[in-house]
């Protein structure tokens, strides 16, 4: 009841409740219970803001977790693949974590990816980031591209009684060597290119750098000759010979310098990232010479004219000989 009309005067019409008798009117003061209940809505409003809040942050936590963070790492795997086809796509920091689901499926794409890389080579480089950089369907039969390179072509010899004393095994054989030949080759600064049976594909790309063209050769002719020398003390080959009731597993090497065109051939179901020229067969021929010298080595006189003056020294000329689809003799160096 108000029993100060100043007070009366100085509150608001919601703080004061009213109430009329017949002729008698009641007042009484209702400030704080107004108070109270502005307090309460005030504390209420702040309650639904902090849930709000913190449900807003709990579904963008999970949203970045389970989604924006993982298609972030998958972007950043394709474009590290776009722009360079043949660089290892390493592991990102542990601290960017993601759900099993969404590592399991870029784990799977990364493998997909170093399975793309081994089958296509660095032959097949630029077909991998010309795709990936434009839009629409896949185009493989690009235009080739002319490369300087040495060839280097790899045999294994007596093949075919290797293949019937040895029947399935006979692929262990075959990817042993392979693992020799691809590994020398690699860290020689050379490109494993084409298996193609009991045979393989090797190259050297060459620059217009002079300098960089000399270490190539030398690096090729160090490759092949470090290849022979573990072929012949490799313990498993020699378990493979016992096994055969053979010699040593014996190969051949022939290594020619000249142009190629470097490409995709084939067709829309299947194609081969390669070399295709005259002078990737004259190394073919070159490696067919070795069994008619004797020698497990052979290379032509465009590799041995690159070589540093002091490894040609090292060398001896063999033969002058026509080979099979060159114009000209060539001369053979070991």
């Amino acid at each position: 009841v108000m029993r100060d009309a100043g007070r009366l005067a100085g509150l608001r019409p919601g703080e004061v409740e009213e109430f009329t008798v017949g002729s008698s009117v009641a007042r009484f003061d209702d400030w704080a219970g107004r108070r109270l209940d502005a307090i309460l809505e005030i504390l209420h409003t702040l309650w639904l803001v902090a849930f709000l809040t913190a449900g807003s942050h709990l579904l963008t936590r999970d949203a970045d977790h389970l989604l924006v963070k993982p298609l972030e790492h998958l972007m950043r795997v394709l474009e590290r693949f776009r722009d360079n086809p043949l660089a290892a796509l390493g592991a990102e920091s542990t601290d960017e974590a993601v759900e099993d689901s969404a590592t399991q499926l870029i784990d799977t794409i990364k493998k997909l990816v170093a399975i793309l890389q081994i089958t296509v080579g660095s032959a097949g480089s630029e077909i991998i980031a010309r795709n990936l950089s434009t839009r629409g369907r896949v185009n493989v039969l690009l235009p080739g591209t002319r490369v300087e390179g040495i060839f280097g072509f790899v045999d294994i010899r007596r093949f075919t009684p290797i293949c019937e004393l040895l029947q399935e095994d006979a692929i262990v054989l075959v990817n042993t060597i392979a693992h020799y030949l691809h590994t020398a080759c690699t860290r020689h600064g050379g490109a494993p290119n084409k298996n193609v049976g009991d045979a393989f594909l090797i190259v050297w790309k060459l620059s217009n750098d002079a300098e960089m063209a000399e270490q190539s050769a030398l690096d090729a002719v160090t490759a092949l000759m470090r290849f022979i020398r573990t072929v012949s003390t490799a313990p498993e080959l020699e378990r493979l010979s016992d096994r055969m009731g053979m010699q040593a597993v014996e190969v051949g090497c022939g290594l020619h310098l000249g142009w190629a065109i470097e490409g995709s051939v084939g067709s829309d179901f299947k194609i081969d990232a390669t070399y295709i020229s005259s002078h990737v067969n004259t190394s073919s021929r070159v490696e067919s010479a070795t069994k008619v010298y004797g020698t497990s080595f052979l290379m032509t006189e465009t590799v041995f004219n690159r070589l540093p003056r002091e490894k040609q020294a090292i060398c001896r000329l063999v033969d002058r000989a026509l080979l099979k689809g060159t114009a000209r003799p060539v001369r053979l160096y070991t």
